[in-house]
């Protein structure tokens, strides 16, 4: 299950990378966590230090009290998309 979440979500992020990020020299770093959104994030932030925090709109509401958790401990600015 966690191999075919992963595979969607690379097929996801290399249409958004070809449509939005490609040629625009913008520094970014696509990483894929499986879990509870607020500990994936507060353990990939204490290896690897972040500007900020780009999630899209999906990813607040599936599992509201995971996600509000998060923006009660994160450290850097959250940016949701739609």
């Amino acid at each position: 299950m966690k191999k075919k979440i992963e595979e969607e979500a690379l097929r996801n992020f290399a249409t958004l990378e070809h449509d939005l990020l490609t040629n625009q020299n913008i520094s970014y770093d696509f990483r894929m966590e499986v879990g509870f959104m607020n500990d994936r994030v507060e353990h990939f932030t204490r290896k690897v230090p972040i500007n900020f925090l780009v999630m899209d709109r999906e990813m607040s509401t599936e599992n509201r009290e995971s996600f509000d958790e998060l923006v009660e401990h994160i450290t850097v600015p959250l940016v949701i998309v739609p």
